[in-house]
């Protein structure tokens, strides 16, 4: 599905930054762009970098 998509947009939190899973979805070179709601470590920052994927980092609302 990935493969056909003419956008792949990635969606996670925080809590999803160090875990792993024994699986896998494909590699960073095929999303566009990544949101999740608070900045990830700078390592995963830069492989978003180094792959040209958007990095979108959702405000947060002040109630």
């Amino acid at each position: 599905m990935i493969k056909h998509a003419r956008n792949t947009l990635l969606v996670a939190d925080h809590t999803k930054f160090a875990a792993s899973a024994a699986i896998s979805i494909g590699n960073a070179r095929n999303v566009r762009a990544f949101f999740t709601d608070a900045p990830p470590p700078n390592s995963f920052c830069q492989l978003l970098s180094e792959e040209n994927v958007e990095l979108v980092v959702a405000e947060q609302e002040v109630s």
